[in-house]
């Protein structure tokens, strides 16, 4: 029971502090892109080596090594991304009057060299845990992996609330693909599918025979739970912003707007105090949402799960 709790608390504060540490990465290197980048690429050297080093360790501290550095090798894949270095060919925002598979084409662009550097460093993982005992740190990074793609593929087919005030204001063209105006019955399937994993995993913990079992699979649980939680945040009138207000210029992404042409919408990051609309491009409609800022405004899970 001591290692299901200790997991379970260790897992919330690393998630809550590694994804703010992006987020304040991201932010600064606006400043300095250059120095951001170089600090986790070595993080993620540091925790290429502790992937390898703890897939031989059938411990709880060897466990907790794993799953540290999946984070350090995700943190890389997150930061140069949100910093602007590794992205996609697209960096302007949704054509006008784009649907279908159009605009999934375009929205992908806007992503492609990013995804491709998530696979790279999938493969990687895959390499350095090959073989070992302990497969926390895959299991980690394959959370992450797939948690990530089904919030881009809900965010892309339809999420009231996917736009965020954490989203840097350089990549602010790519909420223009977002959809606002729906829940994607996508959302359903992906909360079930993953909830069903996540009982498998609690199921799992219970029945380990050792400790450091014990804590994988509650620390695995514990951690695709709160991806799930991220998932509500895309489509609940709830924000996510407060909790990593220590890492964001509020100012900064406050006032950042995007065009996405003469005639198109303005998706925009209000202030909190303010009240004010704004509308994500879809492909059915070229009017202005006017719903209240609430609808868009600080919502949306823009961690890094």
């Amino acid at each position: 029971m001591t290692h299901a709790i200790f997991a379970i608390v260790a897992t919330v504060i690393v998630w809550w502090l590694s994804t703010g540490a992006v987020l304040l990465a991201a932010r600064r290197a606006t400043q300095n892109r250059t120095v951001a980048i170089a600090g986790a690429t070595i993080v993620a050297l540091v925790a290429s080596l502790g992937l390898y080093i703890s897939a031989g360790m059938p411990t709880t501290a060897g466990v907790f090594i794993a799953f540290l550095s999946a984070l350090g090798v995700w943190a890389w894949c997150e930061t140069t991304f949100l910093v602007g270095a590794i992205t996609g060919p697209r960096r302007t925002p949704c054509p006008q009057g784009v649907a279908g598979w159009a605009r999934f084409r375009a929205g992908f662009e806007v992503v492609r060299d990013h995804e491709f550097a998530i696979l790279a460093a999938g493969l990687l993982v895959v390499a350095l845990t090959y073989g070992g005992v302990n497969q926390a740190g895959l299991w980690t990074f394959a959370i992450l992996w797939a948690m990530r793609i089904s919030a881009k593929i809900n965010i892309f087919l339809g999420a009231p609330n996917s736009i965020s005030v954490l989203v840097p204001p350089h990549l602010a063209y790519v909420t223009t693909y977002y959809r606002t105006d729906r829940v994607s019955p996508l959302f359903f399937v992906s909360v079930m599918l993953a909830s069903l994993v996540a009982a498998g995993f609690v199921f799992a913990a219970l029945q380990a025979g050792e400790p450091y079992q014990v804590a994988q699979w509650t620390l695995l649980a514990t951690f695709l739970g709160l991806a799930i939680v991220e998932h509500f945040f895309l489509v609940l009138p709830v924000s996510d912003a407060a909790l990593w207000s220590w890492a964001t210029d509020k100012t900064e992404s406050a006032s950042a707007s995007v065009e996405s042409g003469p005639n198109d919408n303005v998706v925009s990051f209000p202030r909190a105090s303010e009240q004010t609309t704004a509308n994500a491009h879809t492909p059915n409609s070229t009017k202005t949402d006017d719903r209240p800022a609430r609808a868009n405004a600080g919502k949306g899970g823009a961690s890094w799960i």
